[in-house]
């Protein structure tokens, strides 16, 4: 790992920078601009206690990169790379809650479009560009783990309304308007008996879903895909068991009394 070192018991990689920057702050060492020998001008020398080393912050030396490591080899410095990262990954936890918050979804309970589907609701308010919305399926799992415990076995379909866009041409080429459409896909129908099928499903559904869109090329249409109008997720109790109709075994199968043929008794 070129100018970088891996502490395996911090799981933290600090690079040189990082160790001269803290060795600068920390008042071990620091930068000046000094004539060398016989050398026309000014170089950059980094100063380390009383030594001196010709410093380019573009390439710097493996005896330099020695020294910030003896140097920094403290717990001292392990500690403040420890607050940093600790704070950078707290700064970056809260930026990513921020931009969930600023586009969050909206959830709502609907009628569902499906006869054999008695609950439905719909993700609406996607701002998410492109096919990105679709990364909401996958974080299902909270809203539809509670039916599942109830009624377990579950089946699973969803739709997706993408948002698609036509841009009209005069005789001569030149733009004249967009003309907007919304175009449903579905999923396959999802067959789920239990919390790990279920997280499985959702993780990738998604996929499922983005490559029907693919198959469908609607670029050769000349329509673009701009976003997501909405998801709308289907589900219902599955009946793995569910019977069909009695049909009497031939008479030489039902001779070998090999076969159980369950027939429902009034």
């Amino acid at each position: 790992m070129s100018g970088k070192t891996l502490n395996k018991k911090q799981n933290y990689i600090s690079s040189v920078e990082d160790k001269l920057k803290y060795a600068i702050n920390n008042g071990d060492a620091k930068i000046e601009k000094n004539k060398i020998g016989n050398r026309k001008g000014l170089r950059n020398v980094l100063t380390i206690g009383d030594k001196s080393y010709q410093y380019n912050p573009k390439n710097i030396t493996k005896i330099l990169t020695s020294k910030l490591n003896k140097l920094t080899k403290t717990d001292k410095y392990k500690a403040t790379n420890e607050i940093k990262r600790i704070y950078n990954s707290i700064r970056l936890r809260n930026s990513l809650k921020s931009y969930a918050i600023k586009n969050k979804a909206t959830i709502t309970n609907v009628k569902s479009a499906f006869n054999s589907y008695v609950n439905s609701y719909s993700i609406t308010n996607i701002k998410l560009k492109n096919l990105k919305g679709l990364s909401y399926i996958k974080y299902q799992y909270e809203t539809l783990r509670p039916f599942l415990i109830r009624s377990p076995n579950m089946k699973l379909l969803i739709s997706v309304f993408i948002i698609l866009e036509h841009i009209i041409e005069d005789e001569n080429g030149n733009f004249e308007r967009i003309e907007t459409y919304i175009k449903e896909t579905r999923s396959r129908r999802y067959e789920i008996y239990n919390t790990t099928d279920l997280q499985e499903t959702l993780n990738n559904a998604s996929a499922d879903i983005e490559l029907q869109i693919f198959n469908a090329k609607f670029e050769k249409s000349n329509l673009k895909i701009t976003g997501i109008d909405k998801i709308v997720v289907n589900y219902d109790r599955f009946n793995p068991t569910r019977g069909g109709s009695y049909i009497k075994l031939p008479e030489h199968i039902a001779l070998k009394n090999a076969c159980i043929n369950i027939k429902k008794g009034r």
